[in-house]
């Protein structure tokens, strides 16, 4: 999480949630039995989930699946919604590769002569119908989005809770990180940040909000806590929280066209197995109920989610951008902050997240904060980064020698969109199928053996850098709770009010109308390892 909780050591918290919660408490109905048996159901929620796009290239399958996971994952009695892609339920729009490493030997060597990597989806990707499970309520747009909150209000049961999951591709918005966008369907189809802020506001001011969005640089839509979705302005008059795939500077993992499940690793996958108990194969995992109440509230989802994580994924909270904007700080003063303090200060979902991180980075003694902030910046091994570099160029030198024995041939490939290169192509591909098979495809052989080196060079990169973001999570939890301890320390009574009634909120379970002060029971927490 981003924040400490420190109910049992600070009265004020008890006074500022007495004042705030008059309603009463709900729990999530997992479609689980072990888990439905701990919870009581929750009346009259509402879900809608947007996904896909912003066009075919890139609507990979991994999109749907997170569609179709999260529908699944919520109880049929809560109303839910799909928007997906171009709305169109039998028209080819998702994209997939059935298995990249076993495409056929002449189809990866022209790839790679072409495209400089095996993973040229767009040549070799095919392209399917959607299959949503409760069918599609329309395309992914700013106007049916719209149509949809604004629909809330005139429903006979009013819901007593709001979920919009977003999952799909997002970017910054003319270079402003505050006001990043999601990728809505079609050309010049975005949502930024204000824009979303505007149309939640349609919803019925006493419906509380949550927001899961899955897209890169989604940290950015925290600023929904703030009015019109701008740091600038005061704190939105409504009850609103969301939890985010990454920081608002950095790309998110997923949108693979894979396949393959199992070797989905992203916020979505993660967060959403710690609420209801399964991951997508339906296979249990470790327990998330940190506090030991029975349930899994957001906030315990989201340390699961900082903890198993195995990806470049920096989850983020909107208690960690109500923070941040509420509290000056240095970090290289902040950094000094011992362990101990920071362990003390925070909740108890925070503490298993820490002491997780902590050993996964292999981090000991007072100073982890300083010394997990010196890993941020993955420092490479000077002799593995010079082999790479070795390997880059002799992957080159080839793939140069065989660009020039195919384009000698076939000038047309060198006109992608021509109509002549779909039969260049072609000609191509028995060429080098016709070569291999009489034994002379060296050259060939000989530029796929490359590149397969280099592609090992590359994932033990890739080691290091989610090792890296392990690292950024462990630094901006810890900087998270010291801030949160700073703010009880010298806030105002309104910030503090503010932050608790925040922390009340990201402790509900997904679709209950309130929140409730977090229990803090004497026996050690679970390991969640």
């Amino acid at each position: 999480m981003g924040y400490p909780r420190r109910v049992s050591r600070l009265p004020w918290f008890a006074l500022a949630a007495s004042s705030i919660l008059p309603f009463g408490v709900y729990t999530l109905r997992s479609p689980h039995p072990e888990i439905a048996a701990a919870t009581a159901p929750s009346p009259g929620g509402r879900a809608i989930i947007i996904g896909g796009g912003p066009n075919t290239d890139h609507n990979q399958v991994a999109i749907e699946s997170n569609v179709k996971y999260v529908y699944r994952l919520i109880p049929e009695k809560i109303r839910r919604s799909t928007l997906f892609a171009d709305g169109e339920p039998d028209k080819a729009t998702v994209l997939y590769v059935e298995d990249v490493d076993r495409l056929p030997f002449d189809v990866k060597a022209v790839a790679l002569t072409l495209h400089g990597n095996d993973r040229d989806y767009f040549d070799n990707g095919k392209l399917r119908a959607p299959s949503i499970p409760g069918g599609i309520d329309g395309a992914s747009s700013r106007q049916n989005l719209l149509r949809l909150i604004d629909g809330i209000s005139s429903e006979t049961d009013v819901p007593n809770s709001l979920l919009l999951y977003f999952t799909g591709h997002g970017g910054p918005l003319n270079s402003n990180l505050e006001n990043n966008h999601y990728d809505l369907w079609g050309r010049g189809g975005v949502l930024s940040v204000k824009e979303l802020a505007d149309q939640i506001a349609h919803a019925p001011v006493n419906v509380p909000v949550t927001v899961v969005m899955a897209q890169c640089y989604s940290g950015s839509f925290g600023n929904l806590i703030f009015e019109n979705g701008d740091p600038s302005n005061g704190f939105v008059g409504r009850d609103i929280c969301g939890f985010f795939a990454t920081t608002k500077e950095r790309v998110a993992a997923g949108c693979t066209p894979e396949l393959n499940e199992a070797d989905y690793k992203d916020f979505t996958s993660y967060f959403f197995a710690a609420l209801s108990g399964r991951d997508r194969l339906g296979r249990r995992v470790p327990s998330a109920d940190y506090n030991r109440d029975g349930k899994i509230s957001l906030d315990e989802a989201f340390c699961y989610t900082l903890i198993h994580d195995e990806s470049i994924d920096v989850p983020v909270c909107t208690s960690d951008v109500f923070l941040r904007h509420e509290v000056k700080y240095h970090i290289d003063d902040l950094v000094k902050t011992s362990y101990s303090d920071i362990k003390r200060w925070a909740s108890r979902c925070q503490r298993v997240a820490l002491d997780a991180l902590a050993a996964k980075l292999s981090l000991q003694g007072e100073e982890r904060y300083a010394t997990a902030f010196k890993m941020i910046t993955p420092v490479a091994d000077q002799a593995a980064r010079r082999k790479r570099g070795e390997l880059a160029n002799h992957f080159k030198e080839i793939r140069s020698e065989r660009r020039a024995a195919l384009f000698g041939r076939w000038p047309d490939l060198k006109r992608p969109g021509d109509p002549s290169f779909s039969v260049a192509y072609a000609q191509s591909l028995q060429y080098i199928h016709d070569s291999s098979k009489s034994g002379d495809g060296d050259g060939w052989k000989e530029l796929i053996s490359a590149f397969e080196a280099l592609k090992l060079a590359d994932r033990d990169s890739e080691t290091s850098e989610n090792r890296a973001a392990a690292a950024l999570r462990f630094v901006r939890l810890c900087t998270s709770i010291t801030l949160a301890h700073e703010l009880m320390q010298t806030g105002s009574s309104a910030q503090k009010e503010r932050f608790a009634h925040l922390q009340l909120l990201e402790h509900r379970t997904l679709f209950e109308s309130g929140g409730k002060a977090p229990s803090e029971p004497q026996e050690d927490p679970p390991t969640a390892l």
